[in-house]
C-alpha cells in the first residue's frame, strides 16, 4: 500500500468542456451528468497519480470474463456468467447515460495495463450510491484498489446529491475492510448484498451522527422481508 493521495491531481481536472482537456497532464474530469454534454463514454476520464478510470461498455467484456476467473477476485463477488457480465455491462452504459456515473474499469497510467474495475453505482434496493472495487489478484498489494476508491468517494461526494457514499463489504473480506479504514469510512450497519452477508461501510458529505440515517432504509429492510433479486 503506498501513501498516496489522489485527491489534489484529481480535483485539479475539474471543469471538463466537450472535446477539451483541462490540466497539466492532458486529463479530463467525469462531467456531472454525461448526457447533458453528449460526450461519448469513451472520452470520459478520471485520473489519479498512477491510474485512469474510464466507463465500463460492452468492450470490456473480454477483460472482465478474465478477471472473474479467477477465484480468489470472485470469492466475495456475485458470480456471473458471459450473459451476466453482459446484462451489466449494458446496465453501466445506461447508468453513465442517465445518471453520469457507473462502473469504470481501471488502467495503469503509464502502461495502460488493466487492473480491474471500480466506480460508483446507485443500488434501488438501498436508495445508496455505492463505491465498489475489484482488481486482478497480481497486482494486490499496491494500494491500487484505494486510490481508485478514493479518487471516486472525492469525485461522488463533491459532485452528486447525496448525504453520503456506502462500501458493501463481505465480514471475511480483510483486504477490503482495510481499504474502507485507510479511506476514512465508518460502519453503518450489518445488512445482506447479494445473497451474502456484509458490513456497509460508510463516508459522509459532512459529520452526521450515524443514527440520523438509521431509518431511511426501504420498507423491506424494515420489515425483514426478503429482498428484491440482485441484477
Amino acid at each position: 500500500m503506498t501513501g498516496c493521495n489522489p485527491t489534489a491531481s484529481f480535483t485539479a481536472h475539474l471543469g471538463w468542456t466537450p472535446g477539451i482537456r483541462r490540466g497539466h497532464d492532458g486529463a479530463i474530469a467525469i462531467p456531472p451528468r454525461a448526457r447533458e454534454f453528449g460526450a461519448a463514454l469513451e472520452t470520459v476520464e478520471l485520473v489519479s497519480p498512477r491510474l485512469v478510470m474510464r466507463p465500463l461498455t460492452q468492450a470490456h467484456l473480454p477483460a472482465m470474463l478474465e478477471l472473474y476467473r479467477d477465484p480468489e477476485v470472485v470469492r466475495f463477488l456475485l458470480p456471473l456468467d458471459e450473459d451476466a457480465h453482459r446484462r451489466r455491462l449494458e446496465d453501466s452504459e445506461n447508468s453513465w447515460a442517465t445518471r453520469g456515473y457507473g462502473r469504470a474499469a481501471v488502467y495503469e497510467r503509464t502502461s495502460g495495463v488493466f487492473l480491474g474495475r471500480s466506480g460508483l453505482q446507485y443500488w434501488p434496493e438501498f436508495d445508496e450510491v455505492e463505491v465498489a472495487w475489484a482488481f486482478r489478484r497480481e497486482v494486490w498489494g499496491h494500494g491500487y484498489a484505494t486510490e481508485a476508491a478514493r479518487a471516486w468517494l472525492e469525485w461522488g461526494l463533491d459532485h452528486l446529491d447525496v448525504a453520503y457514499i456506502t462500501a458493501n463489504i463481505h465480514p471475511k473480506n480483510v483486504a477490503s475492510l482495510a481499504v474502507a479504514r485507510r479511506l476514512g469510512m465508518e460502519v453503518l450497519r450489518d445488512d445482506v448484498f447479494h445473497e451474502k452477508p456484509v458490513i456497509v461501510h460508510v463516508r459522509f458529505r459532512e459529520a452526521v451522527p450515524l443514527g440520523a440515517i438509521a431509518n431511511t432504509r426501504p420498507a423491506w429492510q424494515t420489515n425483514q422481508e426478503a429482498p428484491p433479486p440482485p441484477d
